[in-house]
């Protein structure tokens, strides 16, 4: 073997072992992308489900609330509720003061539970 063809040898080696470099840095960059994806997709949908949850447990407040005032317009209305007890700033029913200070219904008769 002479100088040229050693030099050729080593030549093709260089560039098969750059080859093969650089085919495996972009098998690692497709794993990379492949992983982050799989977290961004994981991170999403643990941000959608909490905001599910939250929307989900306002719209029970929501209800909640409504039947409330359903409720407390019927007492309203057949007298037996009277207003004098300050909440918020605003006047309301005693019997809002009644559920808020202990003397509460039960909730699940609320929420249908």
């Amino acid at each position: 073997m002479n100088d040229s063809q050693v030099k050729q040898q080593i030549q093709q080696m260089v560039s098969f072992i750059r080859q093969e470099a650089e085919e495996k840095a972009a098998e690692i960059g497709v794993k990379a992308e492949e992983d982050f994806n799989i977290r961004k997709l994981s991170a999403v949908e643990a941000a959608r489900e909490k905001i599910r949850a939250e929307y989900e447990r306002k719209t029970k407040l929501i209800q909640v609330n409504r039947k409330m005032y359903v409720l407390w317009g019927r007492r309203m209305s057949e007298g037996k509720a009277d207003t004098g007890v300050a909440w918020r700033g605003r006047q309301t029913p005693s019997y809002w003061g009644q559920l808020l200070t202990g003397r509460r219904l039960h909730v699940s008769s609320f929420i249908g539970c």
